[in-house]
């Protein structure tokens, strides 16, 4: 939080000498200051990302031969984001995010690791364009089980993915055949759900999985 919102006051019942004495504190806000805080780091966000579109662009295009001059170095380009990031509390914003990321990316990986859902492997395949698309398989897996746990965090039920696609895995359809009477050309059918739990009902009503439930014939 940036400095200057908290005010804190400490209100002693007795003199600080005393050892064990009880003591209260009491915190306030200052709601101008804070607006005023948050629309100086708002301004300084955005303007840092405009720079860094802008820095983005440049390089695409001297990569793309749009641009003439000397080449762009890694260490120019890294100077150049140090500069954009230097903004008052922006280092800090950016680290923490950075620090997200990477704990995203790295929950991705053990995921892609689990036995049971969204597993690399076994792969069996051995050719580099088979191994290619079976990547592509993987991360689009991936990609929209997130999506899908986004969807249910948001609507209140915390679940991991693999809880998440356990409890949905669940959810089964049956169908009974029942056997032909004389004058039936046809086997008459029933389908229906089977019994669901708490949580698989709660899934069935968040996500609204009514409209892809059978139809009995």
């Amino acid at each position: 939080m940036p400095t200057g919102i908290v005010r804190r006051r400490s209100l002693a019942c007795c003199p600080p000498p005393r050892p064990g004495c009880p003591r209260r504190t009491s915190g306030t806000i200052n709601q101008h200051l804070l607006d005023g805080q948050l629309q100086g780091l708002t301004a300084n966000l955005n303007k840092a990302r405009r720079k860094l579109r802008e820095l983005q662009q440049q390089l695409r295009r001297w990569r793309e031969g749009k641009l003439k001059g000397k080449r762009p170095t890694l260490a120019g380009v890294q100077n150049q984001v140090r500069s954009i990031c230097s903004a008052q509390h922006l280092k800090a914003i950016l680290k923490t995010a950075v620090k997200e990321v990477r704990r995203g990316i790295e929950a991705a990986f053990k995921q892609m690791k689990n036995p049971h859902f969204l597993h690399w492997s076994p792969m069996f395949h051995w050719t580099d364009s088979k191994i290619r698309v079976h990547a592509l398989y993987c991360v689009l897996a991936l990609t929209l089980s997130s999506v899908l746990q986004r969807e249910v965090w948001h609507k209140g039920e915390q679940l991991s993915i693999n809880r998440l696609l356990e409890e949905l895995g669940g959810i089964r359809e049956t169908l009974v055949i029942y056997p032909r009477r004389q004058g039936q050309r046809q086997n008459r059918t029933a389908t229906c759900l089977t019994r669901m739990n708490p949580l698989q009902q709660r899934l069935f009503s968040l996500l609204k999985l009514q409209r892809y439930a059978p139809i009995s014939r």
